[in-house]
Parts: structure tokens; C-alpha cells; sequence
């Protein structure tokens, strides 16, 4: 969108500035999160602090913000208390669940990008990709709902405990296979929700079998953290996950677990 705009101008700005203003504004209506829009466009889109492109990519982040507030109405993602990290033996725990995330988004990036790790398609008819890729998950939601879409109920569910290992073993593998056949086949989706959801299943997973080790490991906070962390592997921009936890939790002591 801001590409678009900036072309509709004949006097054009930097299409950078337009394109970062864009996403800082994506991810401020989509997540409630103005300040790590703002943050994610300068490091991940510009790449670079400069004080030009500032004030623009901040009014656009802030002026969606409260456009979707007042007409769609924004919460944070987790109401209450995340919790802490009660002792300093647990940081190992974050940094083991670290790179987990890391090594399983590897499989999941090269799995929407890479040319060996996924069939060729290129005899099905383009036109019927899509409905194929339909086709499938439509018959795993009838058994297995929690997959498809954002899965914002899921993560919250993830996130407060509801579900036990080896179901969320198979939320991680389904979510991950479905992700790549649906954008690898055509269907229009993004990689950052998935990475959301993806980095909570681990989060979980490694909880419950660290908690065996360690009864007072904060579980909620790990998977928090672990969103987070798988999050930065997918896209970049430690600093702008860091934020969007601190802007869907409310919690400091979230915040620090992410950035652990």
C-alpha cells in the first residue's frame, strides 16, 4: 500500500520511507503494537535510524493504531500477568528453547523457499494450485480446527496452558506442513502469524519437558519468550519482536524473557 501511494504522486518521495510506512502500519492495526511497527520498519525494512524517515513511518504506525481501536476496538493479545523468571537456573532453559526455534525455522524457511524441500508442481495447472492447497486444509480442519487461520485462540491457549504434549507435537507439525503447502501453492498468506504460532508450540513442548527438571519453570513465560525467538529467525528484528511482546503482554518481565 505505501508503494502504491507513493506512486500515485508525481512528485515522489523515498520509496523506502513509503514501504516502511506501510508495514510500521500493518503491524500497528494488525497487532495493536504502534511502537514495534515503528521499530520493525526501521530495522528490518530501511535498515538504517535515520531521523528523515522517522516522523513519517511514526505517524502512519500511530494513525492506524487508532483508527482499528476505534473502530475494531484493541486489546492486548494475553490479559494479565505473564509471570518471571524465578530463578537464574532457568535462563538456560530460554536459551535451549532459543535455539530450537532457531533450528526449526530454518526447516520452516526453507520449506517456503527452497526448491529441494518441497515436490515440484510445476505440471499442475497454476490456476488449480490453489484449490488443492484448499482441498487439504480443509480435510485436516475437520479434524484438527486449531491449524487453520491466524490461530490467535490457539495461542492463547498455548500460552495459559491448555493443552497437553503430544497434541501440541502435532499442532507444531501440521501448522508448519500446512503453512508451506498454502503459500508454496498459491494461496495468499503471510509467515509472521505462523511464526507466532509455530514458536508457542515449541515454547510449550520444551516447557512441560523442562518442568520435568525444574517443577517452578514458568511455562507461559518460556512459550512467550519462545514466540518471540521463533518470530526474529522468520523475519529479522530482535529488537521489534522484543517490542510487539512488551506491546500484546503488558508485562516487562515478558519482554526480558523474549529478549533472552
Amino acid at each position: 500500500i505505501g508503494a502504491e501511494i507513493n506512486d500515485l504522486f508525481k512528485r515522489k518521495g523515498q520509496y523506502q520511507i513509503y514501504v516502511g510506512a506501510g508495514v510500521a502500519a500493518a503491524i500497528s492495526s494488525g497487532f495493536g503494537a504502534p511502537l514495534a511497527g515503528l521499530i520493525f520498519a526501521r530495522e528490518v525494512i530501511l535498515r538504517h535510524q535515520s531521523l528523515a524517515s522517522f516522523a513519517p513511518i511514526l505517524v502512519s504506525s500511530v494513525i492506524s493504531y487508532f483508527f482499528t481501536k476505534s473502530f475494531f476496538g484493541v486489546e492486548p493479545l494475553f490479559s494479565g500477568k505473564i509471570g518471571e523468571i524465578e530463578s537464574i537456573h532457568h535462563f538456560p532453559f530460554f536459551i535451549i528453547s532459543g535455539i530450537l526455534c532457531g533450528a526449526i525455522s530454518i526447516i520452516y524457511m526453507r520449506g517456503l523457499t527452497h526448491p529441494n524441500y518441497f515436490p515440484n508442481i510445476s505440471k499442475i495447472n497454476p490456476i488449480i494450485q490453489p484449490a488443492i492447497a484448499g482441498l487439504i486444509c480443509g480435510l485436516i480442519a475437520l479434524y484438527l480446527p486449531e491449524v487453520i487461520g491466524l490461530g490467535t485462540g490457539t495461542i492463547k491457549n498455548l500460552v495459559t496452558g491448555n493443552y497437553n504434549l503430544n497434541f501440541v507435537i502435532t499442532l507444531l507439525i501440521f501448522k508448519l506442513m500446512l503453512t508451506v503447502i498454502c503459500l508454496r501453492m498459491g494461496l495468499i498468506g503471510g509467515v509472521f502469524a505462523p511464526a507466532l504460532f509455530l514458536g508457542a508450540c515449541v515454547g510449550v513442548i520444551m516447557g512441560i519437558i523442562f518442568q520435568t527438571i525444574s517443577p517452578t519453570l514458568n511455562i507461559s513465560l518460556l512459550t512467550v519468550a519462545s514466540m518471540s525467538a521463533f518470530a526474529s529467525c522468520v523475519i529479522g528484528g530482535p529488537v521489534a519482536n522484543m517490542m510487539i511482546i512488551l506491546e500484546l503482554t503488558s508485562d516487562y518481565q515478558a519482554t526480558l524473557a523474549a529478549g533472552i
